[in-house]
């Protein structure tokens, strides 16, 4: 697991959430075990920050695969 991470100071996701009212994080801090955001299916409104270099990255997941993915679960009529 990498040893960087970028978090969301609370008062700024608490009035993302309350706003979005957000279901999933693919990008969960601290992630849990081998837990890979860009492997799983995600929620219907789904808050993400993710890594900003692939260096950062788990599983080699940088910004380019979760914007892939975004698109992807977009497409599926996600947000």
């Amino acid at each position: 697991m990498s040893d960087k991470f970028w978090l969301t100071p609370p008062a700024m996701y608490q009035a993302l959430d309350e706003e979005f009212h957000f279901d999933f994080d693919p990008c969960p801090y601290p992630r849990i075990g081998s837990f890979n955001g860009v492997a799983v299916p995600w929620g219907q409104m789904n808050y993400v920050n993710p890594p900003f270099r692939r260096s950062d990255g788990d599983f080699g997941a940088g910004p380019t695969a979760f914007i892939r993915k975004a698109i992807q679960e977009q497409n599926e009529g996600k947000s």
